[in-house]
C-alpha cells in the first residue's frame, strides 16, 4: 500500500525530535510507516495546497491509482495505528480518538466528529455548546490520518465537482466532511488504539517524543520518501 503525507517544509524536515536524539519528525514517520510494512512514501509539499484539502487534491494522480493511506505532515504515530488502517474495507476511513477530552490533535483542526452505532460520521462539530445539542451516539477528534480508496477519491471529487475555483480554495476538511454527511456518503470512523500527536510548533516536539515512545532500532530507517 502506499502512503501519502499532505505537507513539507524545511522545519518538519529539521527539528530534531530531542536533544538526546537527532532524529527528525520526518525521521520518526520514515520508521513507523516502514514498521507498518508500507514502502511506497509520497510526500506532497506544503506549496501545492492552501490548505489539507487543497494537498490532498494535489494528490490526486496517486489517489486514483489505488488505495492509500494519507496522513497530514505534522502526524507523530506509532505503527501499530497505521497498521490497523491498512486493512480497512470501506471507501474512505478516517482515524480518530474517541471521547470529549481527546486533546492531541495541536493543529487549526479542532472540529469534533460525530458518530453513529456503527461508526459512521454523523455531522461535524466546531464548539463545546454544539455537542450538547447534536445526538448521536459518540463524539471524537481525528487523528490526521484516512485510508482511500479509489472510490473513496471518486466519491469526494463528486462533492467538490461543482464548487467555483474560489468555493475551492476557501473549503476545508470540516467543509468537505460536511459536504459528503450531506450527499449521504458513507464516512467510516476508526478509533485508534495507539498513540499519536500532532507536532506543529518546536515545543510540541518533545510531547510528540514522550506521546509516541517509539522503539529505537539498531539500523538507521530506510530512505522511504520521495516527493511527489
Amino acid at each position: 500500500m502506499r502512503a501519502i503525507i499532505l505537507g513539507s517544509g524545511p522545519d518538519l524536515e529539521q527539528w530534531s525530535v530531542s536533544s538526546e536524539n537527532p532524529y527528525t519528525l520526518r525521521d520518526w514517520q520514515r520508521e513507523s510507516f516502514s514498521d507498518a510494512g508500507i514502502e511506497d512514501l509520497v510526500v506532497i509539499p506544503s506549496t501545492l495546497g492552501r490548505n489539507r484539502l487543497g494537498l490532498l487534491v494535489s494528490a490526486a494522480r496517486y489517489l486514483e491509482e489505488g488505495p492509500c493511506l494519507v496522513a497530514y505532515g505534522e502526524l507523530a504515530i506509532q505503527s501499530d495505528v497505521l497498521r490497523a488502517m491498512t486493512s480497512g474495507i470501506d471507501p474512505i476511513e478516517i482515524a480518530f480518538e474517541p471521547g470529549d477530552n481527546a486533546t492531541r490533535s495541536a493543529g487549526s483542526e479542532r472540529f469534533r466528529v460525530l458518530y453513529n452505532a456503527t461508526h459512521r460520521l454523523t455531522g461535524i462539530l466546531t464548539t463545546p455548546r454544539e455537542i450538547r445539542r447534536s445526538p448521536a451516539h459518540g463524539s471524537g477528534r481525528m487523528v490526521g490520518l484516512w485510508r482511500l480508496s479509489q472510490e473513496g477519491w471518486s466519491q469526494i471529487r463528486r462533492a467538490l465537482e461543482f464548487l467555483s475555483s474560489e468555493e475551492r480554495h476557501r473549503l476545508d476538511i470540516p467543509g468537505l466532511l460536511a459536504r459528503l454527511v450531506r450527499s449521504g456518503t458513507q464516512v467510516r470512523l476508526v478509533p485508534v488504539k495507539g498513540d499519536w500527536r500532532e507536532v506543529v510548533a518546536p515545543e510540541s516536539v518533545e510531547l510528540g517524543e514522550r506521546a509516541i515512545a517509539p522503539r529505537r532500532r539498531s539500523r538507521a530507517a530506510p530512505s522511504l520518501l520521495r516527493a511527489a
